[in-house]
């Protein structure tokens, strides 16, 4: 521990250590910092259960919090679409009307 302190304070005072953000993926462009450190919490919270052999104080404190990820998520699912659905709608609308132009165009 004293070593690997020694390493990191060293580091740190020559300038070599880097700290990074995440890469932001696009898998899942709705799933920010909070819904990490809502996932997170309820990670430990499962650990701290099974640790305890799954009493129902710690049960419920990990179906609360696991509730209260589902809930962040379900939300951050929703504002995402609210935001991308006019965006959608008047992409699909060109769309359809360039396709529609190209086939009386080809005939």
């Amino acid at each position: 521990r004293n070593l690997i302190n020694t390493i990191y304070g060293t580091s740190v005072s020559a300038g070599m250590a880097t700290t990074r953000k995440t890469i932001n993926r696009n898998n899942k462009p709705w799933f920010d910092c909070e819904c990490f450190h809502s996932r997170k919490n309820v990670k430990r919270c499962l650990q701290a259960c099974k640790n305890s052999n799954f009493d129902n104080e710690s049960l419920e404190r990990f179906i609360a919090k696991k509730k209260k990820y589902k809930k962040v998520i379900k939300n951050k699912k929703i504002t995402m679409k609210k935001t991308l659905y006019p965006y959608c709608q008047t992409r699909m609308i060109k769309q359809t009307f360039g396709k529609l132009c190209d086939h009386f165009v080809t005939t």
